[in-house]
């Protein structure tokens, strides 16, 4: 399935009415950002034409007549292919080195972890990967008190 990547580009008083604009038009959700000039409310509409796209402009153009400054009131457009997302974000995961010996991997990458020593977890799957402080600092604090045998 194609998705339509609906871009508007707002202002802060008109951010709500613009969320509302997108879920109203078809959205099941939206995320708010910001391009550095003002928030950016972006949504995903299934295999919508060019048509969605003028009308949300149409109904964020006419915020102003009730009384709300949409800003830029900029819309673009992007055409986004579908993706197993489940599947799709481990290729963006990366074995993480901690201290002078751990080194904490997923079971879907092999790597020749040298002189390291191996711990195997999926996210997702177990508790912690590494990648948040506490856990880092947990396992560093682990290199030093646990000896062999």
């Amino acid at each position: 399935m194609k998705w339509t990547q609906i871009n508007v580009h707002t202002s802060s008083e008109a951010e709500e009415a613009v969320v509302q604009i997108l879920l109203d038009m078809g959205a099941r959700g939206v995320a708010v950002g910001t391009d550095g000039s003002g928030p950016v409310v972006t949504a995903y509409l299934a295999e919508a034409g060019p048509e969605a796209a003028n009308a949300v402009q149409r109904r964020v153009a006419a915020l102003a007549g009730f009384g709300l400054d949409p800003g830029a009131a900029r819309v673009t457009v992007a055409r986004v292919d579908d993706e197993d997302w489940a599947e799709s974000w481990k290729r963006h995961y990366r074995p993480l080195e901690l201290g002078r010996r751990l080194l904490v991997k997923p079971a879907w990458i092999d790597i020749d972890p040298g002189q390291r020593l191996v711990i195997e977890l999926d996210p997702g799957m177990a508790f912690g990967t590494g990648y948040h402080p506490t856990t880092a600092l947990c396992l560093e604090a682990l290199e030093d008190v646990v000896k062999p045998g």
